[in-house]
């Protein structure tokens, strides 16, 4: 064989056949549906920056916000300022546990989501 066939053969094994037609099919179409690169980066981000409102909103009402004081507001003259909803040590006590079990379950996902669409 001449060594220009082989250089040529040596190419076209580099590149090699697809080893999961499914994969990428669907990464294939993909694609195609989200209509570019562009589009898929945006919406992954996208997703990223509101799971991780959704994470710092839901830990903000469940830990910080002293519901209990909150339910007692009927009117204006029932209510008070806004800093006598806020608790100062949320995660203290028994339920601190679970909204720190929570918060730790959930960023650990945030994570992961963020590392995966990376």
């Amino acid at each position: 064989m001449s060594e220009a066939l082989l250089e040529e053969k040596a190419v076209w094994n580099e590149w090699g056949p697809v080893v999961n037609l499914d994969i990428f099919f669907s990464n294939m179409y993909s694609f195609f549906y989200n209509r570019g690169l562009l589009s898929i980066i945006v919406a992954q981000l996208c997703t990223i920056i509101s799971t991780g409102f959704t994470l710092i909103f839901s830990v903000f009402l469940i830990a910080y916000v002293d519901w209990e004081v909150l339910m007692q507001c009927h009117d204006e003259q029932s209510c008070v300022y806004v800093d006598s909803y806020i608790r100062p040590h949320p995660f203290s006590g028994v339920g601190g546990v679970f909204i720190l079990f929570y918060t730790i379950l959930f960023s650990a996902y945030w994570i992961w989501r963020s590392i995966r669409a990376g």
